[in-house]
């Protein structure tokens, strides 16, 4: 049994194994050579991106991703991604045998975009040159060129596997709504900029993905739409300000990003059942 991982994290696999790992700041790859002959049990949840590469003895696995189930064969692909803070677990059938690389990428190397795209699942997939990429990182020299390497290694990733699933290969893609860790990115944004008009392009853009696939995976992660969510955002930063400052209902209503005061009216009374003078007086102290 392989045991690596702290608080909250874990890395628990089977066999006997011999690994060597190599470090930077934004990347460790290890390459591990693992002995079992029964099935290789995995339970896996990382602070990092994991990318996985199957060199020699693969041939099947049955895992549950983040609570989706993949079942796979090594002809179908010998990548796997498994973003950060997801669970995964599930079981490897190889040869007594097996040869494989790890790399860990921290997602801290990239902007919105970047992350959003590794905190998708992707099962079993193919691309030689990312394939020929890890194997050559792993090689490359340990001296001062290393943590550069790494680096540059890590974005050229990304930008592969954002073309992936773009749909120039037919990966196994995890389905389901928007990852926690980048619906997170999105709520802290709209909550940032309450007094500014928000737009579907932005907000589907902080995600990497298209406006009709967005606004699709959001109503399934919060079973409101992105217009209804940041409805209720404003009027909730509305009621704060209404019951505990002393501004008035104009300035109430620009800081929630409503155009003028009619408008916020409106909308306060349809939402909450009174006007926003009502709700203030309600809730004097």
């Amino acid at each position: 049994m392989h045991n690596a991982g702290g608080g909250d994290y874990y890395r628990d696999v089977s066999g006997t194994v011999s690994l060597v790992p190599k470090d930077s700041p934004s990347v460790r790859i290890e390459s591990l050579t693992r002995h079992s002959r029964e099935p290789i049990s995995w339970l896996l949840r990382q602070p990092r991106v994991a990318l996985y590469c199957w060199d020699a003895g693969f041939q099947r696995y049955s895992l549950d991703i983040g609570g989706s189930r993949v079942e796979t064969e090594r002809a179908s692909g010998s990548l796997t991604l498994i973003p950060p803070d997801l669970k995964a677990s599930g079981e490897f059938y190889c040869h007594p045998t097996t040869q494989y690389r790890a790399a860990f990428i921290d997602l801290s190397l990239f902007e919105d975009r970047g992350r959003f795209t590794l905190s998708q699942p992707l099962a079993s997939f193919t691309d030689q040159p990312l394939e020929r990429s890890v194997k050559e990182l792993f090689g490359w020299r340990d001296d001062a060129t290393y943590n550069l390497m790494a680096e540059g290694w890590a974005l050229q990733a990304v930008a592969r596997i954002r073309r992936i699933m773009d749909g120039v290969h037919k990966p196994t893609i995890v389905k389901g709504g928007i990852p926690a860790p980048a619906l997170r990115r999105v709520e802290e944004y709209v909550h940032s900029r309450l007094h500014e008009i928000i737009s579907l392009d932005e907000l589907a853009g902080i995600v990497g993905l298209s406006i009709r696939h967005f606004a699709r995976a959001f109503q399934t992660s919060t079973g409101k739409t992105p217009a209804r969510f940041v409805q209720e955002r404003r009027i909730s930063r509305a009621k704060e300000m209404l019951a505990r400052e002393h501004v008035s209902i104009t300035e109430v209503a620009l800081a929630c990003g409503f155009s003028h005061a009619q408008h916020f009216s409106t909308s306060f009374r349809r939402e909450v059942g009174m006007t926003p003078s009502e709700f203030r007086h309600a809730h004097k102290s």
